[in-house]
């Protein structure tokens, strides 16, 4: 019992002598701060005091910060508030600006051209199903172009007819018009009428419905394309047509079947003097003539066929113009004559200074007075032509 009391009084005794030092166990020095120096740079995140401040935890975006209870209040030095107060001025209302004019329609500019813009013209009451001649007293004719667009004839066409102040109607084949959609929204911008001619030239009445409907319904969708309005008149390839067909395009499309009584053969290349001279020549009151925009000779006879017109009075308006001014017409009362006169024609076009002299056009007899009403002489002998499947003289349905 004495030896366990002497032993914790040892215990007691190296423990008091350790704690003084005086066995030679030295206290250990405290770890010395890593210089930032040393630090690898990954984890320097202040060089305030040279040490190592523990990382502070990355905190959510969406995490809500909690406001102390008591803010301490910060009271600013009155002095220097009046100083930097500005005192609030009323504002003044601003005076009332006059409404902008409503912005005019522009006119689009298409390869290089203006188009002028183009006066409200006649339009029909109501379209008839199918026409090949409107009945009219008046001088008017509808000069009709065929299988266009070209890209570089129908232009030319646009210009003779700008310069004359007529105005054409134009059945476009459909593939030909998807790939000349600026000539297409030009002959429109200007006056001009378009009209269907099928997507690729084919023979309705050789062709199933869906083959028709299909060239029908892409060629119509290009024409809105290009003009921004779905046409109204069709014309079948060869004049090929019948009561099927002319009633199905009326009844499922809209559209007028459109025909001629005045051809002038020009795809057979007849030659330029043939060509003016059946266009003039056999023209009366509610004519539609017949050309293509496809050949040179035909742009080249174009000019002769346009200022003939006009010096036989006959002013060139697009067909659906000619089927207003025939309805117009008829609901006109009619006037009182006097005994043993006759109606007289219709006001002549003013003279064109680009007009044909006699001598231009020597097989054209009678055309340099404008307005003498005098018919064409032919010179010649007109030479009798077989009728072809692909020309032939629509037939009365």
């Amino acid at each position: 019992m004495a030896g366990m009391l002497c032993l914790r009084k040892m215990k007691k005794l190296i423990c008091a002598m350790v704690g003084l030092g005086l066995l030679g166990c030295a206290q250990q020095p405290a770890e010395k701060p890593i210089p930032v120096a040393e630090m690898p740079a990954e984890i320097i995140l202040d060089e305030s005091e040279g040490q190592i401040p523990v990382k502070p935890i990355a905190v959510p975006q969406n995490t809500k910060r909690i406001e102390p209870l008591h803010k301490a209040e910060v009271k600013e030095d009155p002095a220097q508030e009046s100083e930097e107060m500005i005192p609030s001025v009323p504002m003044a209302p601003l005076p009332q600006l006059p409404e902008a004019p409503a912005a005019q329609p522009s006119l689009t500019e298409v390869d290089g051209v203006i188009p002028v813009p183009v006066a409200p013209r006649p339009t029909p009451s109501k379209m008839p199903q199918k026409v090949s001649q409107v009945e009219l007293q008046g001088k008017y004719v509808a000069l009709t172009f065929d299988d266009g667009p070209s890209a570089t004839l129908t232009p030319k066409v646009l210009d003779i007819l700008a310069a004359h102040g007529a105005k054409g109607t134009f059945f476009v084949l459909g593939r030909a018009a998807y790939n000349n959609t600026s000539v297409v929204a030009r002959a429109a911008a200007e006056g001009h009428e378009i009209g269907v001619h099928t997507w690729s030239h084919i023979k309705m009445t050789a062709s199933s419905r869906a083959k028709i409907d299909s060239e029908i319904s892409r060629t119509m969708a290009v024409i809105k394309e290009a003009t921004g309005s779905a046409p109204k008149l069709m014309r079948p390839p060869y004049g090929a047509t019948n009561k099927k067909w002319v009633s199905h395009m009326y009844n499922t499309y809209g559209l007028t079947s459109v025909l001629w009584d005045v051809d002038t053969w020009d795809w057979r290349r007849p030659g330029i003097e043939k060509v003016i001279r059946t266009a003039v020549g056999e023209a009366k009151p509610g004519s539609i003539i017949l050309v293509h925009d496809i050949h040179p000779t035909t742009i080249e006879a174009l000019e002769g066929i346009v200022t003939g017109l006009k010096a036989r009075g006959f002013q060139l308006v697009t067909v659906s113009e000619l089927i207003a001014l025939s309805q117009q017409e008829k609901a006109a009362p009619a006037e009182p004559q006097a005994a043993g006169k006759n109606t007289p024609d219709a006001p002549a076009a003013p003279a064109s200074e680009d007009a044909p002299k006699p001598q231009q056009w020597p097989f054209l007899k009678d055309v340099a007075t404008p307005g003498s009403g005098a018919v064409i002489i032919r010179t010649e002998a007109p030479q009798t032509e077989p009728a072809t499947e692909e020309a032939s003289q629509p037939q009365s349905l």
